[in-house]
């Protein structure tokens, strides 16, 4: 029997088409799972989105919160710097009350000193007299 190249040729192409006979249901099933794919993506970027808005939101309330905790350290600063200084300028005032009652007590002191010393004086030239006195007699 002699090879006859067309009969080579057609079976060569049954051969062909029959391997391909799967093929239409294979890309229905390819355009199914591409079908499930589509709505996955759209589920991911819905999803995406939602968490983007979340973020911005997240973002906004943050720095809201941020400015608010700002702002009140600010006005803890400047209230605790205004008791400092209420405290400093009553310390210092303390302290020149404290000076001047110092002030006056060595004044006092130096007085009653002085008018101790004259009364020495007195009561020495006093004793002097009468031990005078009493040498005399």
């Amino acid at each position: 029997m002699a090879h006859d190249p067309l009969m080579e040729r057609v079976g060569k192409l049954e051969k062909t088409f029959e391997s391909l006979a799967d093929l239409p249901v294979a890309v229905g099933q390819l355009g199914d799972r591409t079908g499930r794919l589509e709505s996955q993506t759209a589920a991911l970027t819905s999803r995406v989105e939602s968490v983007e808005s979340q973020i911005v939101q997240l973002r906004t309330e943050m720095k809201g919160e941020f400015s608010a905790v700002r702002r009140e350290l600010a006005e803890t600063r400047d209230n605790l710097l205004e008791v400092i200084e209420t405290g400093s300028h009553a310390t210092q005032q303390m302290f020149d009350e404290v000076r001047e009652d110092i002030r006056a007590f060595r004044q006092e002191t130096n007085s009653r000193f002085d008018g101790l010393g004259t009364q020495m004086r007195v009561l020495h030239e006093d004793v002097i007299e009468r031990i005078s006195r009493l040498g005399h007699r």
